[in-house]
Order: structure tokens, then C-alpha cells, then sequence
């Protein structure tokens, strides 16, 4: 892949537009990421996706103490754990809480500034948001983070001119 430098000839006008533009891309940023805390949310508090995710968590445990002794969990385990993915999967997807639904999220709020962001920039965004939220759904991420300033300019070259 390769990358052309091309000088930005800026007047103050100019200036003044992209900063706007990137601090919609902040906005943007940061709309996304309270919808996902917001989501987030709601599984913390929803007692019945806790019992499947301890339940699941156990049986990871079990299996990972079961295979450092040559052994393999039960069928019944096995079909049991497969099941709690499964419906802790239906259940993030029903409260809208997946990739597509972010992007979903960011697309609908882009509409309003979409002289100035473009689509496949807020999915970018939403992409960003949603790997902070695998984190801390199946990694061992605590929480995700509002953006704070400027963002950075890796993804945001061809902005709307």
C-alpha cells in the first residue's frame, strides 16, 4: 500500500472548517461510546444474562483445570456451554449491543452533519468503540474511555472538502 503526501494549502477558513470537522469526529466519538456504556449497562444490571455469564465462566474454568489434566468436559457440559454463549449472544443482540448496532447508532446521528463526515467514517468510529467493547465483554477490559481532545488524524485524510 502506498501513501501520497499531497500539501494542504490552508487559509483561515479552511483552518476553521477542519477544525469543526474534526471536533464533530470527537463528538461522534464520544456519542457512541455513552450509547455503548449505556448498553454496556443494562447487561450489568440484567439479572438473568449475570447467572448465564457465571454459569459460562465456571464451566471455562472447569474445562481449562479439566485440560491441564488430559480431560475433556461432559457432552452435557459442552452442549451447556455452547446453549449459555448462545443465549448471552441473543441477548446482547436484542438490546442492540453489536457491531452492526453501533454502526447503526453512528449513522443515525452522522445524518445531521453529513456535510461534513462521511459514512464509512462514523463506521470506522463505531469499529474503534465496539473493539474497546469486546474488551470488556470477552477480554479483560474495565470500562471504555470518552475521547478527550484532538483526535488522532489516521482515519479522518478524507474529510469532506
Amino acid at each position: 500500500m502506498y501513501a501520497v503526501t499531497i500539501p494542504i494549502i490552508r487559509t483561515e477558513q479552511s483552518t476553521l472548517l477542519f477544525d469543526k470537522r474534526f471536533a464533530l469526529m470527537n463528538r461522534g466519538h464520544n456519542v457512541i461510546v455513552r450509547q455503548a456504556r449505556h448498553l454496556l449497562h443494562r447487561l450489568d444490571h440484567d439479572l438473568e444474562y449475570q447467572s448465564w455469564r457465571k454459569e459460562y465462566i465456571a464451566l471455562l474454568k472447569k474445562e481449562a483445570d479439566q485440560q491441564k489434566k488430559g480431560l475433556e468436559l461432559s457432552r452435557d457440559e459442552l452442549a451447556r456451554k455452547s446453549r449459555l454463549s448462545k443465549l448471552m449472544g441473543r441477548r446482547r443482540q436484542d438490546i442492540g449491543l453489536t457491531k452492526y448496532g453501533l454502526e447503526k447508532y453512528a449513522t443515525v446521528w452522522r445524518k445531521p452533519h453529513a456535510n461534513h463526515i462521511a459514512s464509512h467514517q462514523m463506521q470506522k468510529e463505531a469499529d474503534r468503540v465496539w473493539a474497546g467493547v469486546e474488551k470488556v465483554l470477552f477480554g479483560n477490559g474495565k470500562g471504555i474511555r470518552f475521547q478527550i481532545g484532538r483526535a488522532s488524524c489516521r482515519e479522518r485524510v478524507c474529510m469532506r472538502v
